[in-house]
């Protein structure tokens, strides 16, 4: 990078064809929209289920963003990761896809969980230790887990259905 001045790091290819300001510019735009969906989402959801329920069963707005802020690195890595593997050969390439989705998803509900202990809501703070000492001893965990998953697998799938 030495010797190379601001055009020519501007217009070097990163991945996939892209620059590197094209690449942040289109990943970061579209999890602005994700993160932005998930929070109304989550807190109409949560509105409504106040007139049934004084449990609060969705996670509150500032949790959320920052389980968004906190996968952003790690999107951006499978992005880039993706682009890099392309879709050829596809015997060869379709695992190695799936894997990198997988493993963001994977991440989605433990980040969720440190969230609520960064912020240290009241409400959560409980069930978010109960996670973390002993996760398996709670029979909801693995179902949380679950839904956290198939919600961060396939985001764009996920918007549609709402």
């Amino acid at each position: 990078m030495i010797g190379l001045g601001m055009t020519e790091i501007a217009t070097r290819r990163f991945a996939g064809g892209l620059t590197r300001l094209q690449f942040l510019g289109i990943t970061c735009l579209f999890w602005v929209y994700v993160t932005l969906s998930n929070i109304l989402y989550a807190y109409s959801m949560r509105t409504g289920m106040a007139r049934v329920t004084n449990v609060s069963l969705f996670v509150a707005w500032d949790a959320r963003l920052l389980q968004h802020v906190m996968l952003l690195p790690v999107l951006l890595v499978s992005f880039w990761a993706s682009l890099r593997i392309q879709w050829r050969p596809l015997l060869l390439t379709l695992p190695l896809q799936l894997i990198l989705g997988v493993v963001f998803a994977a991440l989605a509900y433990p980040a969720i969980i440190v969230a609520q202990m960064t912020l240290g809501a009241p409400d959560w703070v409980d069930h978010a230790m109960s996670h973390v000492s002993e996760p398996w001893m709670d029979p909801f965990f693995l179902s949380l887990w679950m839904a956290s998953f198939r919600q961060f697998f396939c985001p764009p799938m996920d918007l549609a259905w709402r």
